[in-house]
């Protein structure tokens, strides 16, 4: 009897909410990117090097999982970021990547304080952000 008043209550929920709006049961997974170390310096004359770790969350990545740095900002004769090797740790969902920071001078953008790049892994439409500070060099000239 209990069985039957339980259906018979699903049944006349399920009618009354009907073309009301979508309901979905369990978990639902949304993909993100976080740059773990999301502010690194950038110089004005020499590449620097950097490992740019990147949390992935709620979708699958490998070592053939393409990651893709995209300048906000002026392009100049080379890309801000050049990658070079990843290492992908699938359980954790980090990716280390090593790579080269260009200088200012040869990204187009000597005069500005910093730089905002788009990373974005293969598999997740929402990309994370890497803020990249050019270093300013003082010189006290009152000495």
């Amino acid at each position: 009897m209990k069985r039957i008043i339980a259906v018979l209550f699903c049944v006349s929920l399920c009618l009354a909410l009907q073309g009301t709006s979508t309901v979905a049961f369990g978990l639902i997974d949304v993909c993100a990117v976080n740059v773990i170390n999301d502010s690194m310096p950038k110089s004005h004359w020499t590449p620097l090097p950097a490992v740019i770790r990147i949390q992935t969350l709620a979708f699958p990545i490998s070592q053939r999982t393409k990651v893709t740095f995209l300048s906000i900002g002026p392009g100049g004769l080379f890309p801000s970021v050049i990658p070079l090797v990843k290492l992908v740790n699938q359980n954790s969902g980090i990716i280390n990547q090593f790579a080269i920071i260009m200088p200012a001078i040869v990204t187009g953008n000597f005069g500005d304080e910093s730089e905002t790049i788009t990373v974005a892994v293969e598999g997740c439409p929402d990309p994370g952000l890497l803020e990249l500070n050019i270093l300013s060099v003082t010189i006290p000239l009152s000495e």
